[in-house]
């Protein structure tokens, strides 16, 4: 069986990290491209032994081009734009539309970009959902009667193998790691390093990531005179050294579909202090960290405090580390694709 992955960005992150821990579990006779923009990614996705097919562009001539090249048996398109564009590029081939985020404009039935992906839908086989809020949030039947959730698989072995790299600077009381991007909110992760100066001046922060905020953070680092208690330290095709050097997670994200990122830090065994928002409210419980409403940067850092106390620390590590298991099963998770395969196959046949 010929699958087609499709994905619009060129570079390594959650989603990305998602697609290629399947292509590297199913079979051996599952023969898999990945297809995307050209960049940083192309590394990635070769280091990993898969085929990376580049798009000129993430539009629907480049995805046309591609899939008449590569012929495939099954699309597998992730994210609403790139399976509208599967939808516009291909004629009788099945389509599996992966949802891995849930932006706000999903719960406007109005906007251009849900109605698109309606119209989509009609060609659309199986939606994948990585949590139940991408399905409970989007405006549309349709999806709802096509989807089905399967969260996020993390390979918690290979987490901690990689977490033992040494790495210089890789210490810190508190983290962020993610794309440095409004739905990430890494300027409020900003402002609570800062109120957390006030009651302690020698915090030790990180940044872990990159993205269009770099130049407004780095301002507000300068501007509140952070310079020595946080540090934005990039893009690391190994971040984990530095998830394994910190004490706490913090993830105040806007909305999130699933939240990859703090399944890998409970696998660290490192309590999250997250919004309550999406996919967050399937991970994070007061077994291993804490949901926060909204956006107190007072309550954030009051939570900090209290989950460094050493009994609630301790307890924190041990319920994380126990969370991070129910995303682990990997088998289980193949098995669920090649199972969708084989259905839209037969429906197609």
């Amino acid at each position: 069986m010929k699958i087609l992955f499709l994905l619009k960005s060129h570079e390594y992150s959650g989603a990305e990290n998602v697609i290629l821990t399947l292509m590297q579990l199913l079979p051996a006779e599952y023969e898999t491209y990945y297809a995307s923009p050209d960049g940083p990614i192309r590394k990635t996705v070769r280091a990993k032994g898969q085929n990376f097919v580049a798009l000129n562009k993430p539009n629907l001539k480049s995805v046309r081009s591609t899939i008449d090249k590569i012929k495939p048996d099954i699309i597998h398109a992730s994210d609403f734009s790139m399976s509208v564009l599967a939808t516009m590029a291909s004629s009788g081939i099945p389509i599996i539309s992966h949802l891995h985020n849930n932006p706000t404009w999903i719960k406007n039935a109005l906007d251009p970009r849900t109605v698109a992906y309606n119209i989509a839908l009609r060609k659309i086989n199986k939606v994948i959902c990585v949590s139940s809020s991408v399905i409970d949030e989007f405006r549309g039947e349709q999806l709802k009667n096509k989807s089905t959730i399967i969260p996020n698989i993390v390979d918690t072995n290979r987490i901690e193998r990689l977490a033992i790299e040494d790495v210089s600077n890789s210490d810190s009381d508190l983290c962020l790691v993610g794309r440095l991007t409004s739905q990430k909110n890494p300027l409020f992760f900003c402002e609570i390093v800062k109120k957390i100066k006030e009651q302690k001046p020698n915090i030790r922060a990180i940044i872990v990531g990159r993205g269009e905020l770099k130049d407004n953070i780095e301002s507000f680092i300068k501007v509140n005179n952070l310079t020595g208690n946080l540090k934005l330290i990039g893009f690391k095709e190994n971040p984990y050294p530095y998830m394994k050097g910190t004490k706490i997670c913090v993830m105040p994200s806007k909305y999130e579909g699933f939240g990859l990122s703090a399944v890998e830090m409970l696998a660290l065994r490192k309590p999250v202090i997250a919004s309550n928002v999406g996919g967050l409210k399937d991970i994070i419980n007061n077994d291993c960290g804490k949901l926060i409403d909204g956006f107190d940067a007072d309550e954030y850092v009051e939570t900090y405090f209290k989950l460094l106390e050493p009994e609630v620390y301790k307890q924190k590590s041990q319920g994380a580390l126990l969370t991070s298991k129910k995303f682990a099963n990997t088998k289980r998770f193949s098995a669920n694709f090649m199972n969708i395969y084989m259905e839209a196959l037969k429906c197609q046949n």
